[in-house]
């Protein structure tokens, strides 16, 4: 997995969730990096793919299938999906 810097231009990219909710079946969801927010040491990527509770550890993956982050949480003031 590629260390994002703050400054990469990521934003509007188009991305690929692909994740086991709950450990049933595969679920796969088109969207776009909608914001980048700076965390501690880390850069948390907002996106507009909805996801459900139990996608933590999915992948979110660029066209070209690079790995560029892990699913780990939602907002909880608009349910809103971001990953680090």
């Amino acid at each position: 997995m590629t260390r994002l810097k703050p400054d990469h231009s990521l934003f509007d990219s188009n991305i690929t969730l692909i994740a086991y909710p709950l450990g049933l079946k595969i679920n796969s969801k088109q969207g776009k990096i909608i914001a980048l927010h700076q965390f501690k040491n880390s850069l948390i990527l907002e996106i507009n793919a909805r996801f459900t509770h139990g996608s933590s550890g999915g992948g979110l993956f660029t066209p070209q299938g690079e790995l560029i982050s892990l699913m780990t949480f939602m907002t909880i003031e608009e349910k809103t999906p971001a990953s680090t």
